[in-house]
């Protein structure tokens, strides 16, 4: 039984006191259980200037939560307005009934509690057996990686184009929440125009032309997170710097520290700070942040964020076994070709690592596919894709890029 079938039970087990054209005692009809119950699932979705981490009101759980998000609501632009458009006040009604039934489920003694739903009930399991099936990491390396992660709680996988960061990224979340579940996870990708107003909170335009503050994506990530402490959430960030880092995280630069969690910790926002709310990160939210380390454009990692991250180096994974093992597969059978492209691109990178460094190497991900690799389509990924990554790295020196290509026994 879910929440929100316990709650119609319950409901349907209340009594209602005297009013117009009804005794007291009786019960609620089925009409108005519905009417509440609907309220609850969707009144929230056409509230404004209120972002939720779910609009369902049946997915909060907790009474005290619950009891100031409903203050929340009640205070919101134009909740009148919704409340009408549900009849007889069926929003405000069924708040007030939700917040009973909350309070009275905790003060419930345990034996008469019906049994929690399942964790993650439709989710697969995900171990970390799962994950070095899929990823081409060895075992210790995987132990320090989530070692740093769950200590540190701030993490940056670093490395060369095509290692694979954004594939080991969700892969060691799914590990690490036991079970393929994406409701725990959010990625988002910054760039040059990426802003406080966007991760945070800020103005923003309304249909009516007015302007309201909006909570930001990690803002509403946060807000889920701490409704739920038992388990454990991942933010992904890719290409971390390529956005103007100080720009985007403004006061979250203090919060992301691992000792700074929680909600003793909570300080004042720059838009919101003004009515007295605060801002904290739960203990709960682990940052994966991801950073390509062969493009020249990108900016540096400052000294005082660098401070509150591990840097994880990942490499190509040319030698790996289970690589070995898996484009060998994947290439035409009898065929000398996968050996062939394991030398040369494992000698590639070891002059690409002398003549730049190791940061400009070339991934494996470039030959994992799902469908399998004829020769054709491995001459074309030689041709058309590491062949212009190399162009781009020798682009002033014509001699350099000449040797590269020769490595790879290929001509532009």
């Amino acid at each position: 039984m879910n929440l929100e079938q316990e709650f119609v039970k319950w409901f349907s087990q209340q009594k209602q006191g005297e009013g117009k054209g009804r005794k007291p005692g009786e019960p609620y009809s089925n009409l108005t259980i519905t009417a509440y119950k609907n309220a609850l699932k969707n009144a929230c979705k056409s509230l404004i200037n209120l972002d939720l981490p779910q609009s369902n009101l049946f997915w909060y759980t907790n009474a005290e939560d619950f009891r100031k998000l409903r203050q929340k609501i009640l205070n919101s632009e134009n909740f009148d307005e919704v409340n009408q458009r549900y009849g007889n006040q069926a929003f405000s009604a069924g708040l007030a009934k939700y917040q009973q039934f909350l309070q009275e489920r905790e003060t419930q003694p345990a034996s008469e509690k019906p049994p929690s739903p399942p964790t993650n009930p439709a989710k697969p399991q995900y171990t970390a057996e799962n994950f070095l099936s899929e990823a081409y990491i060895i075992r210790e390396k995987y132990t320090d990686i989530t070692t740093q992660l769950i200590r540190k709680k701030n993490i940056i996988l670093q490395g060369a184009p095509g290692v694979g960061k954004s594939f080991l990224a969700k892969r060691l979340a799914f590990s690490l929440i036991g079970a393929k579940d994406d409701s725990k996870l959010e990625m988002v990708q910054f760039h040059q125009s990426y802003a406080y107003e966007d991760f945070i909170e800020g103005f923003r335009p309304t249909e009516s032309g007015k302007f309201s503050l909006k909570h930001g994506i990690f803002w509403q990530f946060c807000s889920k997170a701490k409704l739920d402490p038992a388990n454990k959430y991942f933010f992904i960030i890719d290409e971390i710097n390529r956005g103007n880092l100080s720009k985007i995280m403004g006061e979250l630069m203090f919060l992301l520290e691992h000792d700074k969690r929680g909600e003793e910790f909570a300080i004042p926002l720059t838009y919101s700070g003004e009515k007295g709310e605060k801002f904290f990160v739960p203990k709960n939210v682990h940052i994966i942040g991801m950073m390509n380390t062969a493009d020249r454009s990108l900016a540096m990692i400052d000294y005082a964020l660098r401070r509150r991250f591990c840097f994880i180096t990942i490499s190509p994974a040319f030698d790996n076994p289970q690589f070995i093992s898996d484009f060998t597969q994947n290439c035409p059978k009898n065929s000398p070709i996968a050996a062939e492209i394991i030398r040369k691109m494992t000698a590639l990178n070891a002059a690409i690592s002398t003549e730049l460094d190791s940061g400009h190497q070339i991934g494996h991900s470039y030959f994992c596919t799902n469908t399998p690799l004829s020769e054709r389509d491995i001459a074309n990924i030689l041709k058309y894709e590491i062949a212009e990554l190399l162009t781009e790295y020798f682009f002033d020196d014509s001699e350099k890029l000449a040797e590269m290509l020769a490595i790879l026994e290929i001509r532009l």
